[in-house]
């Protein structure tokens, strides 16, 4: 499955411009009954009518205050031009779910994934983290894209993780994402995974 590999130099990119806001003046909303928010599958099958079979995971949290909860749908995205996956934010308003922003394309699949709402007390709200599994891993090495998004503030905090042909695991973090909360989730995240992993400073991209 891997190719050609390409080096990336470190990265500190704020990922501010990974959002697409949305206008609710177009039309954006959408009934849905209290039934379906208390379970998961149906969520997903919900986020199928509105957005097509290419939505895959569906998840709740407080993602933007305490006080109003939001529902995030991750959606697969493959075709002749494009494959990765998005992040749809809509927020929960008695019956209606309104659309609110999107997230654009990112590397990663939904067909083996870690989504968790994870609770960071000091924000005051909830993040979304994503990880790939091992959807990207082989014998010979691979990668794990990871990603932990602050809607409310629109951020992405993102890490990679690579395997070489030596077999040492490498947790790259973009700049916005060390030294800081997002630092200690993702590490603790990959750790558990990867109890022998390492931390670098220099990034190694697949070609696929």
């Amino acid at each position: 499955m891997l190719k050609t590999l390409k080096i990336a130099f470190p990265l500190a990119i704020l990922s501010l411009l990974l959002f697409q806001a949305c206008d609710n003046k177009n039309g954006n909303r959408f009934p849905i009954s209290p039934e379906l928010i208390e379970n998961n599958s149906e969520l997903v099958t919900y986020g199928k009518r509105i957005y097509g079979n290419s939505i895959a995971t569906a998840s709740r949290g407080y993602f933007r205050n305490m006080e109003e909860e939001d529902i995030v749908f991750g959606q697969e995205v493959m075709n002749k031009n494009d494959w990765g996956i998005k992040f749809i934010l809509t927020e929960l308003e008695g019956d209606t779910l309104s659309e609110v922003y999107s997230t654009q394309l990112l590397e990663g699949s939904l067909k083996k994934n870690s989504i968790l709402t994870v609770s960071v007390n000091t924000l005051g709200r909830d993040l979304l983290y994503y990880d790939s599994r091992d959807f990207f891993l082989g014998n010979s090495g691979g990668e794990v894209f990871i990603y932990l998004f602050d809607f409310k503030s629109q951020i992405i905090y993102k890490g990679h993780l690579y395997i070489l042909d030596d077999g040492i695991p490498n947790l790259f973090l973009n700049g916005y994402s060390r030294n800081n909360f997002a630092d200690t989730i993702i590490t603790e995240k990959m750790t558990a995974m990867f109890p022998e992993l390492k931390k670098t400073q220099s990034d190694f991209r697949f070609e696929y």
